[in-house]
């Protein structure tokens, strides 16, 4: 049986932060812990990787590497 599920697609840099850059401290846990209460089972993130060439996320200079700005 299928089952239907919900979520949302949100890079953790557009949670809102005091500092310049959001990172995936406290504000992506409560965020994480609003999707739970709320009945949602998925949080798809875009690429966290270092931006390349013309700051986009999708042209990452690794595939492996995490941006050090999202760090806790």
């Amino acid at each position: 049986m299928n089952q239907q599920a919900a979520g949302i697609l949100l890079h953790p840099s557009s949670l809102s932060n005091p500092y310049p850059f959001d990172d995936l401290g406290l504000k992506a846990t409560a965020f994480a812990d609003f999707l739970v209460e709320s009945g949602q089972r998925w949080w798809q993130m875009l690429p966290i990787g270092l931006t390349g060439g013309e700051n986009s996320l999708y042209h990452s200079m690794s595939a492996f590497g995490g941006n050090p700005l999202l760090a806790k």
